[in-house]
């Protein structure tokens, strides 16, 4: 029993079950399955051990120590078994080019994401979707590009507006300014997710400030004080953005021609909201923003011009009859 058993595993006789020969499983085939089992089973009781012996004689969990022979560990395990298997399946002459073909399946699938990553660093290159230097959103992530490397982006966190929706959870800085924190990106990131460029191709972005003011307000004096205060602070940006539209428009089907400050109003139900729209560039907003405020309270105080306040109803309800009363 035992001889036939050996020898159907060394021949390369097909395999009947139940009087049905399995087409391509050959007593050869089931030996190699045997064998990359018992591979498996042995490289399971190897890290195991080493995993035990290792807590035992490296600092404690978390420490550089135990994190680099972790590491060493676990590729020397992948290393051993991605050369046993090769060794088991790939014999001389005929089976090379099915393992060859083994092994190029199984690290695409296992480096799938590394692929696409290293993909998507050369579609980034050729498509000028985004350089060093670049104020990008993409991935959850608003910043600066620091370094594009060919499997991750690193980008320099900023905040971004807290009336944007949809910022992130743990950004405390509501500005498009700079957090501190160093953020890595995948590559790969761009094949699912839009990439917001703030700088390649137009840098300027339109920004707003608004302000609810009483109903009985002289809107032409209102009209006059943002006009001339948003002016007084963008008029250099908006001739630059006009001339960058310009060459914009000769790549891309757009058709942009209010660069200057508009001032818009509206409608609500306690006062009338004025907004003010106008140019900035993709950095420094923020001060642009915080002159044109300054002379906007300033502006709207010297002409007696006060912002609405909120009235607040307040009733006081007798109690309600005890029902003896009745």
């Amino acid at each position: 029993m035992v001889d036939t058993v050996m020898g159907f595993l060394g021949s390369d006789e097909q395999l009947r079950l139940f009087g049905v020969t399995l087409v391509g499983v050959s007593g050869r085939t089931v030996l190699k399955v045997l064998l990359s089992i018992l591979l498996f089973v042995l490289l399971s009781l190897f890290t195991s051990i080493s995993r035990a012996v290792m807590q035992a004689i490296t600092g404690p969990a978390g420490s550089a120590s135990r994190f680099w022979t972790k590491q060493s560990l676990q590729l020397f395990t992948a290393v051993v078994a991605v050369l046993a298997l090769f060794s088991i399946w790939v014999t001389p002459g005929t089976d090379l080019t099915v393992g060859v073909g083994l092994v190029t399946a199984g690290l695409a699938f296992a480096l799938q994401k590394v692929i696409a990553s290293l993909a998507g660093y050369f579609v980034i290159l050729r498509g000028r979707v985004f350089a060093v230097g670049d104020r990008i959103a993409v991935g959850g992530v608003r910043g600066d590009v620091m370094s594009l490397g060919f499997l991750r982006t690193t980008v320099m966190e900023m905040g971004s507006p807290s009336s944007m929706a949809g910022a992130e959870t743990g950004n405390w800085v509501p500005s498009r300014q700079f957090t501190g924190r160093v953020v890595t990106v995948s590559n790969g990131v761009i094949f699912d997710e839009a990439v917001y460029n703030y700088t390649r191709g137009f840098p300027f972005l339109w920004e707003e400030l608004s302000l609810k003011l009483p109903f009985d307000v002289d809107l032409r004096r209102v009209d006059t004080v943002f006009h001339a205060c948003a002016d007084r602070h963008t008029r250099e940006l908006s001739d630059e953005a006009m001339a960058s539209m310009q060459q914009m428009s000769r790549m891309y089907a757009v058709d942009v021609r209010e660069f200057g400050p508009q001032v818009f109003v509206s409608l609500q139900e306690d006062g009338i909201l004025a907004t003010v729209r106008f140019v900035v560039g993709s950095h420094g907003a923020r001060s642009v923003k915080d002159a044109i405020s300054r002379d906007l309270v300033a502006g709207l105080r010297e002409g007696g011009v006060s912002p609405a306040s909120v009235a607040v109803d307040i009733r006081v309800l007798p109690d309600s009859p005890r029902g003896d009363d009745l």
